[in-house]
């Protein structure tokens, strides 16, 4: 790691399809010679992530984008008929007691698909990068990244850890932290991808720091931080720029089941949004990102991400401007 830090830090959040914002952001920044030097994904924005850290020409990103096929690049369409058909018969007969699916769609290809669109670079040989996903038996927070970038978090800031003499409420409702040494950029990236009953959970074997690897079933990074902002503080970015995508989509009138059952679950995330995007020195957000799909693969949210971006170059150059000390570690 640089001494005193890294000098700027970019969280890529998620967002499904709305990730096509994020490939027109990159695009604007790196025409203004804004590079980061370490980098943070979340759910969709852990691939983004993972193309950038791994250097992969703008070029060669916009053509993946467009060009991804999804029955031989991300899905497994005969395991995801399966997934469908056991989830209606535990929806017809209650599941009793037989082995269900942990999510509809089956991206197994995925994390292949990564590693070969980045050249089969490991975590160790590209830019310091750092992908989260979440324990979705436990609700721990996973950091997958470098061994020397591991032991860089493990040093600047200590974990949630729960002890015997832990308060109970702590036990329950604090979010323990764990620090993954990895190399697989693609299998990490995938993890950080199970969007929650929807891509197929992963289990995954996790080595740690101080301790033995546990095989973990693996969800969404976002449950726990949609824009990971905090890992690229402890690791003391002097400067950190966050691209945030939204949350889920809100209904004009609050009328049926789904309206307020959505309104809900945004209303819970948004203060867990709100504390992350605090801790950036500045916030990559077009409101109008609300207003579009997350499942629809839309291009024109490249332009849309470019544009705004372009529109926003010169606050993000005053906010990168003042090179601070490195801010403490974020508990």
């Amino acid at each position: 790691m640089q001494s005193g830090g890294y000098r700027l830090g970019i969280a890529i959040g998620g967002g499904a399809a709305r990730g096509f914002f994020h490939v027109g952001v990159i695009q604007a920044l790196a025409e203004e010679g804004i590079e980061a030097d370490c980098v943070a994904g979340t759910s969709v924005g852990s691939i983004i992530a993972a193309f950038y850290a791994a250097g992969v020409p703008l070029e060669e990103l916009s053509h993946a984008t467009r060009n991804v096929q999804w029955g031989a690049d991300v899905f497994d369409w005969r395991h995801t008929s399966m997934n469908m058909a056991i989830a209606m018969r535990d929806h017809l007969t209650g599941g009793r007691g037989r082995r269900t699916s942990p999510g509809l769609l089956e991206a197994s290809r995925l994390g292949a698909y990564i590693n070969r669109l980045i050249g089969g670079k490991s975590f160790s040989s590209i830019k310091p990068l750092v992908l989260t996903s979440t324990d979705i038996q436990t609700g721990e927070k996973l950091l997958f990244c470098a061994p020397e970038v591991a032991r860089a978090l493990s040093a600047a800031k200590p974990l949630s850890v729960v002890r015997d003499d832990t308060p109970a409420w702590q036990r329950n409702y604090l979010v323990p932290e764990v620090i993954v040494p990895y190399e697989d950029v693609g299998m990490a990236a995938r993890a950080s991808c199970c969007f929650p009953g929807i891509i197929s959970s992963v289990s995954v074997d996790c080595p740690e720091l101080n301790g033995p690897s546990q095989r973990r079933l693996l969800n969404d990074g976002g449950i726990c931080e949609q824009v990971p902002v905090k890992p690229l503080r402890a690791l003391g970015c002097r400067k950190v720029l966050a691209v945030h995508l939204g949350y889920v989509p809100m209904f004009a009138t609050v009328d049926h089941a789904l309206a307020v059952q959505l309104h809900a679950v945004q209303y819970i995330a948004r203060p867990m949004i709100a504390e992350s995007l605090a801790l950036a020195d500045h916030v990559v957000y077009d409101p109008r990102i609300e207003t579009t799909s997350m499942v629809k693969l839309d291009l024109s949210l490249v332009k849309m991400g470019y544009d705004f971006t372009r529109a926003e170059l010169p606050a993000i150059r005053r906010a990168l401007a003042a090179d601070a000390q490195p801010v403490p570690s974020v508990g």
